[in-house]
């Protein structure tokens, strides 16, 4: 298991909008390595050790769009090095889509789009001891080149992702970042390790570099992405107490933000359009 996402709150599952049901099924399947627990007509739930990781729904007339608030990626996190070899390997075996890749200290990455657009990040965190945390909690930013070949040379049998994958994190395209650290951080909790000006903030619950990644590069004040197009259509927290949820609500209700409770869980809409849910069960 990845212990360095358990804090709570951490992220449970992301739901996607896609022009084309069967070809994502083929690409999430074939080309990613998740494994298809439930499907339907209109929605697919995908994942790893037989816990929903990605859901997928029909809906979308259009591709992913410029120039929109809304998903920038979601990222799948692998146990380990060698199992992110494996990915790698067999990403380039099949000619996948791949973006690029990027050591970041604390973590090792690659990047890829779907076939609608929707931005996907397959990484393994380095152990914490590497992170090179600041005394105020805080995170270097970096992006240096990708050891591709030390990943393929220690690489395991490609089986699919393994079992002990998780969502490790999302990443937003908002409007406004001053206007997105008062959400994230000061109505939802969330803490911060990583800023770049008023370009980009990386947040996280506890200890971990960071659940949720908030940038502006599409522009500044960008609407939100329509619901006909591609793009995430909710990202589902898990939190270990209901405490944390009434918290929450209170919080919000005193800021005058508009949320929607019920016994077991919060629905919350941020600044920018994009839907997060705050649960204590589990929605498989």
């Amino acid at each position: 298991m990845n212990n360095s996402t358990i804090e709570s709150p951490h992220i449970q599952t992301v739901s996607i909008r896609v022009t084309q049901l069967k070809e994502a099924k083929t690409f999430y399947t074939e080309v990613i390595g998740l494994k298809i627990l439930a499907e339907s007509e209109d929605e697919l739930k995908l994942g790893s050790g037989g816990r929903v990781l990605l859901q997928i729904y029909t809906g979308a007339s259009s591709k992913k769009l410029a120039g929109k608030a809304g998903l920038y990626h979601f990222a799948l996190l692998v146990p380990a090095r060698e199992d992110l070899g494996s990915v790698l390997h067999h990403l380039m075996e099949v000619h996948a889509p791949l973006q690029g890749g990027a050591d970041h200290i604390f973590s090792e990455a690659i990047y890829l789009n779907d076939p609608d657009g929707n931005g996907i990040e397959i990484y393994c965190d380095r152990p914490k001891d590497q992170w090179q945390v600041q005394e105020d909690g805080s995170l270097p930013l970096a992006s240096d080149p990708l050891d591709a070949e030390e990943l393929l040379k220690i690489r395991n049998q490609w089986q699919g992702l393994p079992d002990q994958t998780v969502i490790g994190h999302i990443h937003l395209h908002v409007a406004n970042i001053k206007e997105a650290f008062h959400f994230y951080h000061q109505l939802l909790g969330f803490q911060v390790k990583i800023r770049l000006g008023n370009q980009a903030l990386f947040l996280a619950a506890d200890e971990y570099h960071h659940h949720i990644g908030l940038n502006t590069w599409a522009g500044e004040g960008v609407p939100p992405n329509p619901a006909q197009a591609a793009g995430m259509r909710e990202c589902v927290f898990h939190v270990n107490e209901e405490r944390e949820i009434l918290q929450l609500a209170k919080r919000l209700k005193e800021d005058g933000y508009s949320y929607s409770l019920t016994s077991h869980d919060l629905k919350v809409v941020d600044p920018s359009g994009n839907h997060l849910r705050f649960t204590l069960k589990a929605q498989y």
